[in-house]
């Protein structure tokens, strides 16, 4: 069952980031601007999850996540093979807005581990699958560039597909019916406390995370002239991979914080080492092991946040209302994730390496206030 949910929300990490690399490539392949491929590649997909999501979420309250997990993953399919076949640029839009629903199969994921694991497996679970979307993200980057590098940006979505295909597949296999838990949660129970601090985490927390996401591969790419390391994309994309492989292994270590210190322990040590990290990439950014060794830091402290995210919500929520308040967490990450991309490219049009100074600064400043609302929870 680990197995099947793993490849779902791995399903869903991979294409978030895998069309990223691809705007120029769009742009020429499709005779289109850089605003509607810039559409395309995220405003879309990004507008329609953030509607989809927490409907999606409270239908599963309703009526079962396994359910609403595969109606999901239908849409998911439909909307990645008709991505892959888009004869223009509007229609590539629209089928990327019904790939929105990709973000809803990370609650629905939390939810289904809760429900039908054993409770002494159930951090180690939401700790493997919340650390396969921040692990998938930076490798999705890699293999968006290689494919659209050696191939072409298309069988990007013929990748997607097969992986979401196969996602469905040991879905209906492998993971058990839960049972519906009730109504959806009214308003008011998304603000206790506890719920408060974790969304405002994972909110900062995804400021932190797009600004990197963005400022790593474009200081990368800069030439050498301009302060950067003359790299293709695929080469940024490397620079990334060593985070992207300590991602997982660093959030199996969640659970023993939380069991030894205190619940939002894991939450508060990654936005702390997130937070570090981004001052030490402001100071010192000039050579590429700098860079390596400084998202390699971050990377540990994401793994640490997104495992302990949804162990802080479930423990605030009644199961029969984690659908949706797992689903109000994503929710909150992704336009954090939307803020700090947009803060990234604001920074990035600044003069000189101040644009860069800046937006690390910025990423530093986000983490840092998560950690310290860590302690009002």
């Amino acid at each position: 069952m680990l197995t099947a949910l793993g490849v779902v929300v791995l399903s869903y990490g991979l294409l978030q980031t895998m069309l990223v690399p691809t705007v120029g490539v769009l742009q020429r392949a499709l005779r289109t601007g850089v605003g509607p491929a810039s559409w395309a590649v995220l405003t879309a997909p990004l507008l329609a999850s953030v509607v989809l999501t927490p409907l999606v979420s409270r239908l599963a309250d309703r009526c079962g996540a396994r359910r609403v997990l595969l109606a999901s993953l239908a849409v998911y399919l439909v909307g990645t093979v008709g991505a892959g076949l888009a004869p223009g640029i509007e229609v590539l839009i629209g089928f990327r807005a019904v790939q929105g629903i990709g973000l809803a199969l990370v609650p629905l994921s939390f939810v289904l581990v809760r429900a039908t694991l054993p409770a002494g497996r159930v951090p180690f679970g939401l700790a493997l699958t919340a650390g396969l979307v921040t692990g998938s993200a930076g490798a999705g980057l890699l293999v968006g560039g290689l494919l659209a590098d050696l191939l072409s940006w298309r069988w990007i979505f013929v990748l997607g597909s097969a992986l979401v295909a196969l996602a469905l597949l040991l879905t209906v296999l492998f993971v058990p019916t839960d049972r519906p838990r009730g109504p959806s949660i009214p308003a008011g129970g998304l603000l206790s406390r506890p719920l408060v601090v974790a969304h405002a985490g994972a909110l900062l927390l995804g400021v932190n995370q797009f600004l990197c996401y963005v400022l790593v591969p474009r200081l990368a790419q800069l030439p050498a002239s301009a302060g950067g390391f003359g790299t293709t994309v695929t080469g940024a994309a490397l620079i990334l991979l060593p985070g992207t492989l300590v991602t997982i292994p660093a959030s199996w270590a969640a659970e023993p914080l939380a069991r030894r210190y205190r619940l939002t322990a894991p939450l508060a040590l990654g936005l702390l080492l997130a937070g570090g990290s981004g001052v030490a990439l402001a100071l010192g950014h000039g050579r590429a092991w700098q860079v390596v060794l400084g998202y390699l830091a971050c990377s540990v402290g994401y793994g640490l946040a997104m495992a302990g995210l949804p162990r802080l919500v479930n423990h605030a929520s009644p199961a029969a209302h984690s659908g949706s308040a797992n689903g109000a967490n994503t929710v909150a990450r992704v336009l954090g994730g939307a803020a700090g991309s947009q803060l990234a490219v604001l920074a990035v049009q600044l003069p000189g390496a101040g644009g860069f100074v800046t937006g690390f600064l910025l990423a530093a400043g986000a983490a840092g206030l998560g950690a310290l609302l860590c302690r009002w929870a």
